[in-house]
């Protein structure tokens, strides 16, 4: 699902969408591709726990050579 979000209502819009999705599609979690930044972790986790959602981080705290190393290999034509 893609779409263009509000600055000022973002986390509120945010919510919304997950509610809905919720319901039609029966998600339990959401995958999220951060790698740092504690603050937008907890915002993660704060809204995750209220609509009673896992949160899915798989690249939390990896090093960030590896990642772009990572995607180097996969496709060299990216660069």
């Amino acid at each position: 699902c893609q779409k263009k979000m509000p600055k000022v209502s973002y986390t509120d819009e945010f919510k919304s969408i997950i509610r809905v999705l919720k319901l039609e599609e029966s998600i339990e979690g959401i995958i999220f591709g951060d790698i740092f930044l504690k603050e937008h972790k907890d915002w993660i986790d704060s809204v995750c726990r209220e609509l009673d959602m896992e949160p899915v981080l798989p690249r939390w705290n990896m090093d960030t050579e590896k990642i772009l190393d990572g995607f180097i290999e996969d496709d060299p034509a990216r660069l």
